[in-house]
């Protein structure tokens, strides 16, 4: 004949190792609060010192200003000396620009004046060859342009306008620099 035996029986019985038969199986506590909270608490901590690091890195390396290039003309008399050309080019020299002192005579300034404007020959037409200053172009890398450092030049003789530009990037425009009534 066979038996039959119900499950539950089985299932409900706690089971025995058979080298130790009255050991019942361990029942795992539910986790304390303090366990519960403790990777939360090492998260947290983890970021809380990330931020810390980052600002103090910030601050000590310092906000990274973009550095604009900066063009300046310095348009001389029609009259100039050449001793007075040789003291402008020098003042210039003195301020370390980045590629040093470029010199554009009357001719060199029509013929790029030319090149710049060939799309509209009535403007070319209507200079004569002559007519456009010689002058001396410098470039500046800076975050900010410093006006007073021309100040030593404005009042040279043979000097007649100065022109500061910020040159165009990807992101801004050109634009020229007011010096206000440095220049």
């Amino acid at each position: 004949m066979v038996e039959v035996v119900a499950m539950s029986d089985h299932i409900d019985q706690p089971s025995v190792d058979s080298a130790s038969p009255t050991a019942p199986t361990p029942v795992a506590e539910p986790p304390s609060a303090r366990q519960r909270w403790l990777p939360l608490a090492a998260i947290l901590g983890a970021l809380l010192a990330g931020a810390v690091l980052a600002t103090a890195a910030f601050m000590v390396l310092g906000r990274s200003e973009p550095e604009h290039r900066f063009n300046v003309s310095v348009y001389l008399d029609r009259d100039v000396t050449e001793e007075q050309r040789a003291a402008v080019r020098t003042a210039l020299a003195a301020l370390d620009p980045v590629n040093g002192v470029r010199h554009e005579s009357r001719e060199q300034a029509y013929r790029n004046f030319q090149e710049l404007m060939k799309d509209s020959p009535d403007i070319v037409g209507s200079i004569k060859p002559g007519e456009l200053p010689e002058s001396f172009q410098v470039l500046f890398i800076a975050t900010v342009f410093d006006c007073e450092m021309l100040t030593r030049v404005k009042p040279m003789e043979g000097v007649d306008t100065i022109v500061v530009q910020r040159r165009p990037r990807s992101d801004q425009p050109g634009v020229t620099v007011s010096c206000g009534n440095l220049l």
